[in-house]
């Protein structure tokens, strides 16, 4: 566990399954940008987010590693090993009933618990969180983004699907 990593960034479960979803549905993942975003954070040496309570890890295990599995592409492999390095990893404490959380849970909805731990950590830790989520995230992304607690969240918090991060990468840096 890496808590000194400079820049760090939350990335949803289903922007790693979309990687590989690129020949079943392109539209998810057209001209590979998936990939492009993700060699391009390991190589400006961004870390992951992850919740101490282990969410997301076990969402990533759940829905990235069977992908892993199954996938003969090295490229591939490598650039995922380095994601799931525990020292390119920053562990974020997480209070299930502090006032952010709360707040979450209330746009977000109780029963999508993966979900709501991607937007803690990144919102707690004033980062990007990447998701493809369309239906429980990105619909309430402004929402979640005018959440007020006390004391403040640090600035720098947003929430972009894959497509947009990319570009945003790509033309106004991370």
């Amino acid at each position: 566990m890496n808590n000194l990593i400079r820049n760090t960034i939350a990335i949803d479960a289903n922007v790693f399954v979309h990687m590989f979803m690129h020949m079943i549905d392109p539209d998810n993942n057209p001209y590979e940008h998936i990939r492009a975003l993700l060699y391009r954070l390991r190589k400006a040496k961004f870390g992951i987010l992850l919740d101490e309570s282990r969410m997301i890890a076990r969402e990533y295990r759940k829905h990235v590693f069977p992908c892993f599995l199954k996938t003969d592409d090295d490229d591939t492999k490598r650039l995922l090993r380095y994601w799931f390095r525990q020292e390119n990893q920053k562990i974020v404490p997480i209070n299930l009933n502090d006032n952010l959380m709360r707040a979450i849970k209330s746009i977000v909805g109780p029963s999508k618990g993966a979900d709501r731990f991607y937007v803690y950590v990144a919102l707690k830790e004033g980062r990007i969180l990447v998701t493809n989520d369309r239906r429980d995230i990105w619909s309430n992304r402004d929402r979640l983004l005018k959440i007020k607690t006390r004391p403040r969240l640090p600035k720098g918090a947003d929430i972009l699907n894959s497509k947009r991060a990319h570009y945003k990468l790509t033309r106004d840096k991370l």
